[in-house]
């Protein structure tokens, strides 16, 4: 039984260790936070417009 619960103890504690690293780095610098957006071009915008 005490085998478990060390288990679920490391298991628990590995999991709040990996959630703490960036999963994914922005190639628009460590404070963008509009993501895609940034892609967005006005001629872009029209030709997406022109299919709905």
């Amino acid at each position: 039984m005490k085998y478990w619960i060390v288990c679920a103890v490391c298991l628990g504690f590995s999991t709040v260790i990996s959630a703490e690293d960036d999963w994914y780095p922005s190639k628009y610098g460590e404070g963008d936070t509009l993501g895609a957006i940034n892609n967005l071009s006005p001629g872009g915008v029209i030709k997406a417009a022109q299919l709905v």
